[in-house]
């Protein structure tokens, strides 16, 4: 950054400005350098700027187009719930929506309900809450496994299957999340969106337009793109289409390691005693079985986004035959910082809502994330 002015923009872009300015803003925290993360902040508001790219808060809120028709982004919203727990619940927010007797159900929660009541079914929209039962085995047909069920991927289509298997196998749910919603992006487009993001206004204005993908800035303290709420078109995008491989070439790596340490063991057996072995295998099946927080923002969440996603504009952003992307600043998605997700007390409806709202201004946001981080409480 070059000038107090840009300084002041960019802590604005990604969160830490207002009543959150005395946050540190920690620097360098996903780029190769100070000086490519510059690149990426000027290249962020410059586009921003510009209206085009990396979106202004106002692109998100005009009004000038509503026609369904018009979407290059699918109207479908994508939620995804694996594991068989009951969604996470937020109570202050009931009197946000009009509840109904369904929420003691596992798949229900605060948060999903906003999003259908701002995108209803006549204006075009559809919502769907993905779990391992959409997930179908290659010689199922949709009718053999639920014909209710209008979204289902056959694993052979899945780009990342083995990936995804190995993550529900380790019960790993938020990496396996993180793998399928690339893979249902890539499938059918629209809007993903995690079930601690609560929306507070329609995306139609969002969906028209020349953009393909969007993403928002993250309100982390750092130079970061949040892959809780994205939305792609139908077919891929770029930036989808190498976080998948990129993913793949990760596990394929972990895999490999894995498969080398089972050939060691396997080498060693007859030389040890049952006790040693026992004691080796069950240390190589701990190791090999465990994905640390920071593995999985780096490698398969907000970590790979921003790379990815910062990296192809500086490559790709003035170029009018790419597939333009747009990245919204904070105060549209990511309003609500991270650091305080502790303080929105499930008991004390006032305090959370005038918590939350003190930190959104309702003409730019259109969702806020609340910080649920259930994928770090996974057993």
């Amino acid at each position: 950054m070059t000038s107090e002015g840009e300084q002041s923009d960019a802590l604005a872009f990604f969160g830490v400005s207002g009543i959150n300015c005395k946050r540190t803003f920690r620097r360098n925290v996903w780029s190769a350098s100070v000086q490519e993360e510059n690149q990426w902040m000027q290249y962020l508001l410059s586009l921003s700027n510009q209206r085009h790219g990396a979106g202004d808060a106002n692109l998100a809120n005009n009004d000038g187009a509503s026609d369904i028709g018009c979407f290059n982004i699918p109207q479908i919203i994508h939620f995804i719930w694996l594991g068989g727990n009951s969604m996470p619940k937020f109570p202050f927010l009931r009197s946000e929506i009009d509840c109904d007797d369904k929420q003691a159900a596992s798949e229900w929660n605060e948060c999903v309900e906003s999003w259908k009541a701002h995108h209803p079914p006549s204006k075009g929209w559809e919502v769907v809450i993905w779990t391992e039962e959409n997930i179908v085995n290659d010689n199922d047909t949709i009718g053999s496994v639920d014909e209710t069920k209008k979204f289902v991927l056959k694993q052979n289509e899945m780009q990342n299957k083995d990936a995804y298997m190995q993550a529900l196998q380790m019960k790993n749910y938020g990496v396996a999340s993180d793998i399928l919603r690339l893979d249902i992006l890539n499938m059918f487009g629209g809007v993903y969106a995690d079930v601690d993001c609560f929306c507070v206004g329609c995306f139609d204005n969002l969906m028209s337009g020349p953009s393909q993908f969007f993403c928002g800035a993250s309100n982390t303290g750092c130079v970061e793109l949040n892959n809780g709420l994205m939305a792609c078109r139908k077919g891929g995008h770029p930036i989808v289409t190498e976080m998948i491989d990129l993913i793949h070439d990760y596990f394929e790596n972990e895999l490999s390691k894995e498969n080398k340490q089972e050939s060691v063991i396997s080498m060693l057996s007859s030389f040890l005693d049952a006790t040693t072995l026992n004691a080796l295998e069950s240390t190589q099946s701990a190791s090999s079985r465990t994905l640390s927080p920071m593995d999985i923002i780096e490698h398969t969440g907000p970590g790979l986004l921003t790379r990815l996603v910062c990296r192809w504009l500086v490559t790709n952003g003035d170029n009018e035959r790419a597939s333009p992307i747009i990245v919204f600043p904070s105060r549209v998605f990511h309003s609500f910082p991270n650091h305080l997700r502790n303080r929105l007390s499930a008991d004390d409806e006032t305090t959370g809502q005038i918590l939350l709202r003190s930190f959104m201004n309702p003409k730019d946001a259109k969702a806020v994330h609340l910080w649920g981080c259930s994928w770090q409480n996974e057993k």
